[in-house]
């Protein structure tokens, strides 16, 4: 039997690594918006849980996944959800192909949801759709979204129209003076914002994800993080 949580954080193994980076959006200094931007590792990505083999395939391919995980807006701004929504998108597109190097855009979503997704941002369901054994109206569906070039010129014929806010192509393009991006040295790739102190801190007083690892998990987990600290400076784990 498990424990209970040890805090209301919700997090998971793929929270914490190097690679995984958190989009927020801001009103004044509220958060509205966040997505989660996970890259895919020896870890697998969260998708895996239900649809291992259409990754598999993916990655078969040569394809660089991406998953926009826990993707939401602030209840409180409901009515400006789908812009924040368009948002969020948009930047974890630009960033997944820039920052990322990321081909492939991966979402799991509830099949209602997804004829947004589909309709507007060229998104393609793989996979059949999921029911959650743990609730009677939980249901989820993979979406694909290559990131190519190629992609882009095809979402581009999807809308004729010239105005950006009109043209989903057209508003990828536009450079919007609100976003702010990392500042990478040469050759950096991630830029991971876990120190060992934090790390220790969410991720084992905190919560009992670590706790939770099985050895295998723990020692890919912990060969990641050495190339950033030396294993002097992980010895705790």
């Amino acid at each position: 039997k498990k424990r209970p949580k040890k805090s209301e954080l919700k997090c998971n193994i793929f929270s914490f690594l190097p690679q995984t980076t958190t989009v927020i959006v801001k009103y004044k200094e509220r958060i509205v918006g966040a997505a989660v931007l996970v890259k895919d590792s020896p870890l697998g990505l969260p998708a895996d849980q239900f649809y291992s083999e259409e990754n598999e395939v993916l990655r078969a391919r040569g394809r660089q996944l991406i998953e926009i995980s826990s993707l939401g807006v602030d209840p409180g701004f409901k009515l400006q959800s789908e812009t924040i929504l368009h948002l969020l998108i948009k930047y974890s597109y630009r960033f997944s192909k820039q920052f990322m190097h990321g081909d492939t855009l991966l979402m799991n979503v509830h099949p209602n949801i997804s004829r947004f997704y589909c309709k507007i941002w060229n998104f393609a369901q793989i996979g059949d759709v999921v029911k959650f054994k743990s609730s009677k109206n939980a249901y989820t569906v993979l979406l694909k979204l290559s990131l190519s070039q190629r992609a882009k010129r095809q979402l581009t014929g999807t809308y004729p129209s010239s105005d950006p806010y009109k043209n989903v192509s057209l508003f990828l393009s536009k450079r919007d003076t609100r976003f702010l991006y990392p500042s990478l040295k040469e050759g950096q790739v991630v830029s991971p914002v876990m120190t060992p102190d934090l790390l220790e801190y969410f991720f084992v007083k905190k919560t009992t994800v670590y706790e939770e690892l099985d050895l295998n998990t723990r020692k890919i987990f912990l060969e990641m993080f050495l190339q950033f600290f030396g294993e002097a400076k992980i010895h705790r784990f």
